[in-house]
């Protein structure tokens, strides 16, 4: 209803009223009425369209009675501003609702107090339903006196803190509560005249729509027309705090005709003739600024006849008249009743040659097609042609591959065995060897292996401390220390030699195709030469960190070398005395080697333990 009476305000060339409301701009806008309110506990209720331009803090739309009055002396209707819903509030207590109303959209408000109620004496209607429903604690004593009348958008008191902030319309106070149905029946229409139990109803029609209305001072009370409704602080000028377009145009009654017709229609409520389709409006005015709307909603219809559906290859001849459809689509014939209304007749046809239909094959040597049974030995693309039971060939097409049966030969270099993926046979020997291998088309491919194996040598000779490895021609070669399994640096010649003859190596020698790694070859302690002859002394042996290397009164020390258990060198020196004393505070406790050189040349080897 609310939508259709929107569309209704906004076609004035039907000779239809302005609808108007106040726009408050809660900084300033309220009206004291001429009215003094509802006295004592007196049932009641209070009426009207409201629409939040803004979050709204606690803003009244209607207050009768005194602020200091004591408990129940004032009766508020207003909205709750931290939860933008409608409120009633007597004297510190009150009733919220359950709607947000601050949501920029029209509401229609209803609140009642019904004095005879004995529970659920107060209620909250919002848009014509019913919101919330309960009782306040408080007393209801309204004073109701000419030192404190009643008051639209403001508390009695005059506070501006509690101005109210949107668009407010049709303003009704009634000394008796209205029930659920009067409220339904009426909430969204003008009430034309007076209603039993009316006392207040300010409909806010004065102004022009967003013009100059500073003329006006006053708002008027249809049930008191002579009273003084005085308007406070509206500029009553341009859009805002002024009268503006309420699109709530509320109507007394509505009357729609529904017509179809064939052909041309002449309304008599306007004796006007429509020849297309759509909704058409007459206003009249009744009394007390009440309009009647008439609504013909009209529409044409034609008789619908049979339809047919027809599937062909090439064209269709339509019996229906006759012509000759070469295109899929929806054809229509008219044909004219007695009655004055056209009948269509319907033709949905579809012009549907079949595309032809492409299979692909493969095969190893020869293909049979089973739709022929023909056996091709060749790839090509062949045809079939089949007739529908609708009369249209159909053909198929055959798009062939043959493939032929590679032979494969592939040249493998290993080391000294292979394992072939083709057949999972590992060789140990060079020379030719053969498999078979499904290719991706799924024909058996004959694959042939050329192999050549290449064996390194492995065997590591010894000149006392010095190690050698077999010759392999173009060989690189990296020994190894086979304690820690880790590799010997800058050790990459044939040879190597054993720091202090002591350790286990090992030496990897790589050709251009295969790597392969030695044996271990292990020292014992036989390559030191710890003579009986005590040519030299060590001493503390095992050391924390520092020892001592002492010669005999005939024997000079030449040269120490210490290296680690790894031939790394920690210490190389020329002494040229008897008596030489080594640090070895700065390396990991352990096993090193120590060689020396007296001044004959006499070489002796020792091992020095550090814990």
């Amino acid at each position: 209803m609310k939508k259709l009476l929107q569309l209704i305000l906004l076609l004035p060339a039907f000779g239809m009223a302005q609808y108007t409301g106040l726009q408050f701009d809660g900084a300033g806008d309220y009206i004291v009425t001429d009215y003094n309110g509802v006295a004592g506990s007196g049932s009641r209720t209070v009426q009207c369209w409201f629409k939040s331009f803004s979050a709204s803090a606690q803003r009244f739309f209607v207050d009768m009675g005194a602020t200091g009055g004591g408990n129940g002396a004032r009766f508020s209707f207003k909205i709750n501003g931290s939860t933008n819903v409608a409120r009633i509030e007597i004297g510190g207590g009150g009733l919220n609702g359950t709607t947000n109303i601050a949501n920029n959209f029209w509401h229609h408000l209803t609140v009642v107090y019904d004095n005879a109620a004995t529970t659920n004496k107060y209620k909250i209607y919002v848009d014509g339903v019913l919101d919330v429903q309960g009782d306040i604690a408080i007393i209801l004593n309204t004073a109701a006196t000419s030192a404190n009348p009643m008051t639209i958008g403001i508390r009695t008191d005059l506070s501006l803190m509690t101005t109210l902030s949107g668009g407010l319309d049709d303003v009704r106070i009634w000394n008796i509560p209205l029930s659920a149905a009067a409220i339904a029946a009426s909430y969204n229409k003008e009430l034309c005249g007076t209603s039993p139990g009316l006392v207040a109803y300010y409909k806010m029609n004065e102004g022009i729509a967003s013009s100059n209305n500073s003329a006006i001072t006053s708002l008027f009370d249809e049930v008191s027309p002579s009273s003084v409704n005085t308007l406070f602080g509206f500029t009553l000028t341009g859009n805002s705090s002024n009268y503006n377009t309420n699109i709530l145009a509320l109507v007394n009654n509505t009357i729609t005709q529904t017509i179809s017709s064939c052909s041309n229609y002449t309304w008599a409520q306007t004796g006007q003739t429509y020849s297309s389709a759509g909704l058409y409006y007459d206003t009249v005015n009744l009394y007390a600024g009440c309009d009647s709307v008439y609504i013909l909603d009209l529409s044409f219809t034609s008789i619908s006849g049979p339809t047919a559906s027809v599937t062909n290859c090439t064209n269709y001849t339509w019996a229906q008249n006759g012509q000759t459809y070469a295109t899929t689509g929806t054809y229509t014939d008219t044909v004219p009743s007695s009655a004055g209304c056209d009948s269509i007749v319907t033709l949905n046809l579809t012009i549907a040659p079949l595309a032809p239909v492409t299979v692909a094959a493969s095969g190893c040597l020869s293909y049979t097609w089973s739709q022929t049974g023909n056996t091709y030995t060749s790839s090509g693309m062949y045809t079939d042609t089949v007739q529908t039971a609708t009369g249209c060939d159909s053909v198929v097409q055959l798009v062939l591959t043959i493939t032929p049966i590679p032979l494969a030969t592939i040249t493998v270099d290993a080391c000294s065995s292979y394992l072939w993926s083709v057949n999972n046979e590992t060789y140990t020997a060079s020379g030719t060897y053969t498999g078979t291998l499904v290719n991706s088309a799924g024909c058996d491919s004959t694959i042939e292996l050329t192999l050549t194996l290449f064996s390194e040598s492995n065997t590591i000779t010894n000149n006392g401390i010095t190690l050698q490895v077999g010759v392999s021609t173009g060989a690189t070669y990296q020994w190894l220390n086979c304690s820690s399994n880790t590799l010997i640096l800058g050790a990459t010649n044939q040879t190597y030699t054993a720091p202090g003859g002591v350790g286990s190596y090992a030496c990897v020698t790589t050709t251009s195709s295969c790597s392969d790694t030695t044996d271990c070859f292990n020292f014992s302690n036989i390559g030191f030469d710890e003579l009986s002859k005590n040519e030299f002394s060590i001493y503390p042996n095992p050391t924390k960190r520092t020892f001592t290397i002492k010669g005999s009164s005939n024997q000079l020390i030449h040269t120490i070398i210490i290296s680690d258990i790894q031939g790394k060198q920690i210490e190389s020196a020329f002494i040229g005395t008897n008596s030489h004393t080594a640090d070895l505070s700065n390396v990991d406790s352990g096993v090193y080697y120590l060689t020396v050189i007296g001044e004959s040349g006499q070489k002796q080897n020792y091992r020095v333990v550090k814990n």
